[in-house]
């Protein structure tokens, strides 16, 4: 759902995405052997269980997930649903928090590089078949979670060195 962007980042809109009971999700499909990206994301309601707050579509093998370890209550990726999650900084109630993110799939292992806000996090690695993207995923597929995020600001590419994409700000332009 689209809302108007809460207060700490310009600009006047936000995708909203909050599961309860039911999956949701907003994808974009495409393919490429490594993916690219940045967004911005404000947690208003926080999950009580792990929680997927987007990842990285594949042909093959586990995908990328940066979601909330429920046991640390702190950010965290994975690879996979049984692997383990790389744990991040806490999660703050209504805080904007910068995610750079590139997953590199066509080889084995798989590797993700991220940052929050612009500090390095530790590499995410694991053992898998080559494969291909499929897209990427903002929310959930999950229908057990429950939580509420807005999204700003997300940029996509498939050039590893894009990455970082680092920072930017919303810029309204109109004609005269």
């Amino acid at each position: 759902t689209v809302v108007a962007a809460p207060a700490g980042l310009s600009g006047s809109y936000a995708l909203e995405i909050n599961p309860s009971a039911s999956a949701e999700r907003w994808e974009k499909n495409y393919t490429a052997n490594v993916h690219v990206n940045r967004f911005y994301i404000r947690v208003s309601t926080l999950p009580t269980v792990d929680a997927y707050f987007g990842g990285v579509r594949c042909t093959a093998g586990g995908y990328p997930f940066f979601g909330f370890n429920s046991t640390t209550g702190k950010l965290a990726m994975r690879l996979g649903t049984s692997g383990a999650w790389t744990d991040s900084v806490t999660l703050v109630a209504d805080t904007w928090y910068r995610i750079d993110l590139r997953a590199i799939i066509n080889t084995d292992p798989r590797t993700i590089d991220w940052q929050v806000d612009g500090a390095a996090q530790t590499q995410v690695s694991q053992a898998a078949t080559a494969s291909d993207t499929l897209g990427i995923r903002l929310g959930t597929q999950l229908a057990s979670e429950t939580w509420t995020a807005q999204y700003k600001r997300l940029i996509i590419s498939n050039t590893s060195g894009d990455y970082p994409i680092g920072a930017s700000e919303d810029v309204g332009l109109s004609p005269n």
